[in-house]
């Protein structure tokens, strides 16, 4: 049997339960390590989690951080989408391998991330997730780093991850106060819209998690009586493709389970249906229920040309509404995402 050496990959700035994000090869310079392990260095370097770029309307390209480019679309209109990173509001995940399973550590310079909150977010099935504070977790300026994996195996060229930066109580869904990040080993290289897709177009289905901060609207930053108005969230996440010309991703939010840091109240929160978004090269963004203008988008991964599409998906959120269960009032939902075909 052959002895595999831990491989640590570092990874720039929003997954694959059976291999389901990027492929083939890692992307990024390698650089050697103490003990004969290997460093893998995200060949971009993406922003904080509110970056966004307009991707070309026709055949241009735009550098993604930690893996080549995304090629632009045919169509006429350019779509806007955020660069895949591990880093947000400056902190950045370190996933490596160790033991048989995936290690994950979150690093700041001048900080240190070993505080694990008692009420940390769970990852889906068949991925691994961390969450660590900055801080002493009673008070409402401690950060709060989440990180979601599917990386499988030593060397995994074909792995997403999604995960936000933020306040641990959220009171602000603003840049002071949170960041979402997501990321994809191998972006897919090619446009989705020229996908074959004869005899008769099949929609594909990608499923996997997400995470982020929720906030009720029309309420107090300061809770009344114990009521808990803002916090973190997990949900289920899939996501239905049509690819080919004119073709089209619907996005699905289910189980949402809200989390509150400093308060066992929490409200049920119904899901957010019947997103949709439209094709730019491997990249997509659109609207979703309420939300006003684009809220959500992503984009796809895997090893073009050895599968005929794309193995995974991640991508972020903001401004999407959700309902507090029973109730009429109204849940503003910003995260992030990743999912693997099914």
């Amino acid at each position: 049997m052959m002895k595999c050496v831990p491989t640590i990959l570092i990874l720039g700035f929003l997954l694959t339960a059976c291999g389901g994000g990027g492929g083939g090869s890692s992307s990024g310079g390698g650089e050697l390590m103490p003990g004969g392990g290997s460093e893998q260095v995200p060949g971009g370097g993406g922003g904080g989690g509110g970056d966004s770029q307009q991707m070309p309307g026709a055949g241009g390209s735009t550098n993604q951080a930690g893996a080549g480019g995304s090629s632009g679309s045919g169509g006429a209109n350019p779509v806007p989408t955020r660069q895949p990173s591990l880093t947000a509001n400056g902190v950045r995940a370190v996933i490596s391998f160790v033991g048989g399973s995936p290690l994950i550590d979150i690093r700041e310079p001048g900080s240190a991330w070993a505080t694990p909150p008692n009420d940390a977010l769970g990852p889906p099935a068949d991925w691994t997730a961390t969450t660590e504070l900055d801080g002493v977790s009673t008070l409402p300026t401690t950060g709060r780093f989440h990180v979601v994996t599917d990386y499988g195996k030593d060397n995994d060229d074909d792995y997403l991850a999604y995960g936000f930066w933020s306040k641990n109580t959220p009171d602000s869904q603003g840049a002071d106060g949170f960041a979402s990040f997501f990321y994809g080993n191998m972006p897919w290289a090619g446009n989705v819209a020229t996908l074959p897709v004869a005899p008769q177009p099949q929609p594909v289905t990608y499923r996997g998690g997400a995470a982020g901060v929720y906030k009720i609207l029309g309420t107090a930053e300061v809770p009344v009586q114990g009521e808990a108005t803002y916090g973190h969230f997990k949900a289920n996440i899939r996501l239905v493709a049509s690819f080919g010309q004119n073709g089209k991703v619907l996005g699905y939010l289910t189980d949402i389970t809200p989390l509150r840091p400093l308060n066992s109240k929490n409200p049920a929160l119904s899901g957010v249906h019947h997103m949709s978004a439209e094709f730019s090269g491997s990249a997509f963004a659109g609207r979703g229920p309420r939300c006003g203008g684009t809220c959500w988008g992503g984009q796809f991964f895997g090893p073009s040309g050895s599968e005929p599409v794309p193995t995974g998906a991640a991508g972020w959120f903001e401004r999407l509404t959700s309902y507090e269960s029973g109730d009429d009032r109204a849940v503003r939902l910003d995260g992030s995402f990743g999912a693997v075909k099914q």
